[in-house]
């Protein structure tokens, strides 16, 4: 949430980086890649798709969402080594 979110980069005086996974990826799918990419943080999203991740935003019916349309994250494949 952006008021903890602040809050910690406030006291801490660090960035903090957001990011979205899950123990069957064994990565990060979404994520600032601080270091090779320096994009700007913006607070409640995780960014990008990670390196070898085809991430799309899907509607119900499995149609593909429009830009800032909500919707339900998908993996495209191929998937990156070291998913399950």
């Amino acid at each position: 949430d952006q008021p903890t979110h602040e809050w910690i980069m406030g006291e801490l005086g660090l960035p903090v980086i957001d990011n979205y996974w899950q123990t069957e990826t064994g990565w990060p799918m979404l994520a600032i890649c601080r270091g090779v990419e320096d994009s700007p943080i913006k607070l409640g999203s995780p960014a990008f798709p990670v390196y070898g991740y085809d991430l799309r935003i899907f509607r119900e019916d499995g149609s593909e969402c429009g830009a800032n349309e909500k919707g339900i994250v998908g993996i495209v494949p191929p998937l990156p080594p070291g998913c399950l």
